[in-house]
């Protein structure tokens, strides 16, 4: 698959919230939000009311390592990315960090204060998109779901990705808007179909740790930096999501 995301988006638009790859064995995928919902937060004790096994939590383990070092790291890489070619959102994230706090450390417990840099980071979590399938689990007895009748050992995939480009949801998905988490008065707005910690008992144990860093990260970078594409940089923005490299930056 060259990319992935968008591959799972087009089986989402032609087979509907719920269907089967062979990987090569089946695997049932979740993408939509109402039955991600329904699966991992209403029906939560049939998929996870059972013992861990050492080796499973030995692979657990080996996930929380890999998900805390990189997630976080990964989606301010490209979220600076989308930045250099979205200036006018670079811009207006700067002049609300420099009115509430100056030349001051930015501080967590004031980000209410900047509703239009916490739209910018949910809109960059949606967009870039970082982990779109969270990791693959298998039913412990037979379980219906929607109307889908799963029987006991069926593998599934939630596909929080589909979600996140979802046009019901979303309108114009590949466009980055930061004003989708604005209400009409300007205030940040939660939406429910941004889920890029997960669902129910399965949301990621460093949630919050994570959500701190990428605040206190993104706007002391913005604060003190100014972003810009240099020398032989990719033309256009779909040019450089288009480039399998890793993204450096310089200073």
């Amino acid at each position: 698959m060259r990319n992935p995301a968008k591959t799972f988006s087009l089986w989402h638009a032609l087979y509907g919230p719920i269907y089967t790859v062979w990987l090569p064995h089946p695997m049932i995928v979740m993408a939509s939000h109402e039955v991600l919902k329904e699966a991992l937060i209403r029906q939560a004790k049939k998929w996870m009311s059972y013992n861990l096994s050492v080796f499973t939590l030995a692979l657990a383990s080996g996930d929380l390592w890999t998900g805390g070092m990189e997630t976080t790291v990964t989606t301010l890489r490209w979220g600076f990315a989308y930045l250099l070619y979205h200036p006018t959102v670079q811009k207006k994230c700067y002049d609300e960090i420099y009115k509430v706090f100056g030349n001051e450390q930015p501080c967590y417990a004031r980000r209410k204060q900047l509703p239009y840099v916490e739209a910018t980071i949910a809109e960059l979590q949606r967009v870039t998109n970082v982990l779109p399938w969270a990791i693959p689990h298998r039913t412990m007895e037979d379980v219906e779901l929607m109307g889908f009748r799963l029987p006991k050992g069926t593998v599934i995939l939630p596909q929080y990705g589909t979600v996140h480009y979802d046009a019901h949801y979303y309108p114009e998905p590949e466009k980055f808007r930061p004003e989708r988490f604005l209400d009409e008065d300007g205030y940040f707005k939660k939406r429910p179909e941004l889920n890029p910690f997960g669902m129910g008992k399965r949301t990621c144990l460093g949630e919050n740790l994570a959500r701190y860093e990428l605040f206190l990260l993104f706007t002391t970078l913005l604060q003190k930096y100014e972003f810009r594409p240099i020398g032989s940089f990719a033309n256009s923005l779909e040019e450089l999501l288009a480039v399998k490299f890793f993204l450096r930056f310089c200073f």
